[in-house]
């Protein structure tokens, strides 16, 4: 189960930071930030995983998340978007609306959603995606949403080090984590 409120908290934080500072997200005006398959060990490292586990304490693999203004995406398999659909309905995340897609077997209905989520970019006057552009997605979901993405002629740009600073700034919750982690990790360095 996600938790709700830290989830919209983040969520907040996120899209304030980005929202209120374009230059940073490298002139982007709809952030997207995909997740590959789970069976690539490199994976664990990613910023996508990170952002997944920040936000939702989870990894959702094989899932694509965009941001806008007013509008986040969510694409996934019915049950991953029915986990996130039970969190904002416990906790909203004021003015921000909510669209899902189930991602499915069928390669062509899976065109469809991607368009509808391009069409939704658009819709919100997004000029420029900001994404992991370095990043290496196995599977072929996120190829398949790269080459959609690719063919709308919407130029993207890349956004690790902006999602890297987002992270950078840790809340209370954060801080007495980081701490316990720092305590437990320098006891186990002193015992043994």
């Amino acid at each position: 189960i996600i938790d709700a409120e830290l989830f919209s908290t983040r969520l907040k934080k996120l899209h304030t930071s980005f929202i209120s500072n374009k230059e940073a997200w490298n002139g982007a005006d709809a952030l997207c930030v995909p997740m590959g398959a789970s069976s690539d060990e490199e994976l664990n490292y990613s910023k996508s995983s990170a952002l997944h586990l920040y936000l939702l304490g989870y990894e959702f693999s094989d899932s694509i998340l965009i941001l806008t203004k007013n509008t986040v995406c969510f694409m996934a398999t019915a049950k991953k978007c029915g986990l996130i659909e039970t969190a904002i309905q416990t906790k909203a995340v004021e003015g921000l609306k909510f669209e899902f897609f189930k991602k499915t077997k069928d390669e062509g209905s899976n065109r469809e959603a991607f368009n509808a989520m391009l069409a939704i970019i658009r819709k919100n006057g997004c000029t420029k995606i900001g994404t992991l552009l370095k990043g290496s997605f196995p599977g072929i979901f996120i190829p398949a949403w790269t080459e959609a993405v690719a063919h709308s002629t919407i130029p993207t740009g890349e956004i690790g080090s902006a999602l890297g600073a987002a992270f950078a700034v840790k809340d209370s919750d954060e801080l007495v984590s980081v701490y316990f982690m720092y305590l437990y990790f320098n006891f186990i360095d002193f015992v043994f």
